[in-house]
């Protein structure tokens, strides 16, 4: 690892490959009509059940006005519902549809088969090698968040 630490190694690894599916994942998604912003939210949405738009910027790092304008487009298919709170009636609850449930699990059997299709070129040694690598680095993380307190992944 000339030149690199190993935390610089597993990082820049850890870039490539998040680039790698991100683009494979683009090409799965773009018949659905979704688009990496969308599915976003929606996995912060699948995540809570139900969030604010302040909530779902929040965790997404995005501003409220951007996620509201995703969150437009969302509605206006049918995925999602915005209900304005009785209490106070600034903060907006966001919720999925049962329209959504629909086409989530076309969207999950489609990730598992496209999954299967690219791990199936690896051989069973480098199958286990990939699985055993990204377990260790997952309880790695895991015990690093509760080292410092952070049991649900939300604290920052």
């Amino acid at each position: 690892m000339t030149g690199f630490t190993k935390g610089a190694k597993v990082a820049a690894l850890l870039r490539e490959v998040n680039h790698l599916l991100r683009q494979e994942m683009r090409h799965l998604f773009r018949d659905a009509g979704l688009t990496f912003p969308q599915l976003s939210v929606i996995h912060v949405l699948r995540k809570r059940g139900r969030a604010t738009v302040h909530e779902i910027s929040a965790e997404l790092r995005l501003k409220d006005s951007t996620v509201s304008g995703i969150l437009d487009r969302l509605e206006g298919r049918g995925f999602v519902t915005r209900t304005r709170s009785e209490k106070d009636r600034r903060v907006v609850h966001v919720e999925l549809t049962e329209k959504f449930a629909a086409l989530h699990d076309d969207l999950h059997a489609r990730v598992n088969e496209y999954m299967d299709a690219i791990l199936s070129r690896a051989g069973e040694e480098e199958l286990y090698k990939i699985i055993e690598g990204l377990t260790t680095l997952k309880r790695v993380l895991e015990n690093n968040a509760v080292a410092r307190g952070d049991t649900d992944g939300q604290n920052d």
